[in-house]
């Protein structure tokens, strides 16, 4: 029958690997303390890695420094390994600090005074903005579509209905004679054409806007 040895596997933790060294000794935490004289809340922080919970640093590497030689481990390792895990803990405890240091500070800042004013002033920024841009659309001149003929259009016929639209309650002229418009913004007019060039400036006003002018050209050719 082949005979197996089992190896402890201890783990990257330098408390566990106290604690499982301290349990396979058949020490509990009572007898360590009786045989180191450490007392029990430090054996307890020692291997739960309460590393703010304990002394200070003298008495800290002399307590490791008890367990070590009782164990039998190296201290000179375990000592590495505790230095190492203890600048790791107290730069993330030093991060968390400031962390909540500035999110303190924001809350300082903004109390319920300032964001009450803040919020002021983002509604009447919001009510302005809506203003201007209603103003902007009030004023905007309105669109002229020609949806016939396409531009630079060639015919050899004397009369073309020419069929565009533009935005409902516009004002329409073309050559300066009024046009009507259909609740759509449809509108539709029979043009009299000559030989050669036709041009028809088109104008659209809303009542308080701008102007909106295109130009139709047309090319009559002869028979």
């Amino acid at each position: 029958m082949n005979s197996f040895r089992v190896k402890k596997i201890y783990s990257n933790s330098l408390g566990e690997k106290l604690r499982l060294t301290r349990e396979s000794k058949k020490y509990s935490i009572e007898m360590f303390c009786n045989i180191s004289g450490i007392p029990v809340k430090y054996l307890y922080s020692l291997e739960n890695e309460e590393w703010a919970s304990l002394p200070g640093e003298i008495y800290t590497k002399n307590f490791l420094k008890k367990y070590c030689k009782i164990l039998g481990l190296n201290y000179g390792l375990c000592l590495g390994q505790y230095e190492k895990q203890k600048s790791i803990f107290f730069k993330k405890k030093l991060e968390r600090k400031k962390k909540v240091s500035a999110i303190e500070k924001i809350k300082e800042f903004i109390t319920p005074k300032k964001l009450s004013l803040i919020l002021l002033c983002l509604g009447i920024t919001s009510f302005i903005f809506y203003i201007a841009l209603g103003i902007i659309n009030y004023i905007k001149p309105p669109k002229i579509e020609i949806v016939y003929p396409e531009k630079n259009f060639v015919t050899i016929e004397n009369s073309l209905a020419v069929h565009g639209k533009t935005e409902p309650e516009s004002m329409l002229f073309v050559n300066d004679e009024a046009v009507g418009v259909s609740e759509t913004g449809d509108f539709f007019i029979d043009v009299k054409l000559k030989p050669g060039l036709n041009t028809f400036d088109i104008v659209a006003q809303k009542k308080h806007s701008r102007q909106n002018h295109e130009q139709l050209i047309i090319y009559k050719k002869d028979y």
